[in-house]
């Protein structure tokens, strides 16, 4: 134990306790902008698929240039 009454034991610890809550904030900031990429390029597709709709163009095409399934698809008319 030292001096001041905090034992190696209690920092080791302590340290170890820091780097496992920074390990998990780095998993959520990690996860967050993973999800938030997904919901751009979601939002991209739902874009592209409104400007083709607005085109006429038909809907199975617009299936599948997108990805988007023909029910997302016809709520955006």
């Amino acid at each position: 134990m030292s001096k001041d009454g905090f034992s190696i034991h209690e920092w080791h610890k302590e340290t170890f306790d820091a780097y496992i809550e920074n390990k998990k904030m780095t998993r959520a900031k990690k996860e967050g902008i993973e999800q938030g990429i997904k919901q751009g390029a979601k939002e991209k597709q739902l874009e592209i698929a409104k400007n083709m709709l607005n085109k006429n163009i038909d809907i199975n095409t617009i299936s599948e240039i997108t990805s988007l399934t023909k029910e997302e698809i016809e709520s955006l008319k």
